[in-house]
């Protein structure tokens, strides 16, 4: 749920694990966020799905990993805590407010160029509707399911 008259969705600041490691625009590190069994889980269920990932424009040079879209059932099956955790650190935020996760794997030399995944300003935010309205991600949550010895980053430039 959102807090009146903000875009931005309440979270447990007392979440197990919950770390801020940046002010503006707010971004935080769980450690351990989703048990190694449900990684595994998710790795050996999704890998075989892999498609070469899209945006809406289609395949674009711009993002050059494979994904694929889980169904909540599949997902359930797999790491049936992932969208409860969720649920919890945004504060009983509604499943029906939740997209599918998304299930990515970045090989050597792939990427995925910096990018908006929302509209900020302008007709394409009134187009895409206010902050409880449908189309507008007031959040995204990445979950590494393997480490990396070496290589490998996400980068937030702005």
């Amino acid at each position: 749920p959102l807090p009146a008259g903000s875009r931005r969705l309440a979270l447990d600041e007392d979440f197990p694990g919950l770390r801020r490691v940046h002010a503006s625009p707010p971004v935080y590190l769980v450690e351990g966020f989703l048990p190694a069994a449900e990684c595994a889980a998710l790795t050996r269920t999704g890998v075989p799905l892999l498609l070469r990932s899209r945006t809406d424009g289609g395949v674009s040079a711009g993002r050059t990993s494979d994904s694929i879209f889980l169904t909540s059932g599949c997902a359930d099956a797999c790491a049936p805590s992932l969208l409860a955790r969720v649920r919890r650190l945004f504060l009983g935020l509604p499943r029906s407010r939740m997209e599918e996760p998304q299930l990515a794997r970045y090989g050597a030399g792939q990427r995925y160029t910096e990018h908006y995944d929302t509209p900020t300003t302008g007709p394409e935010l009134e187009q895409a509707g206010h902050a409880a309205g449908p189309g507008l991600r007031l959040a995204t949550v990445l979950v590494y399911l393997t480490s990396l010895a070496s290589g490998g980053e996400t980068d937030f430039p702005r």
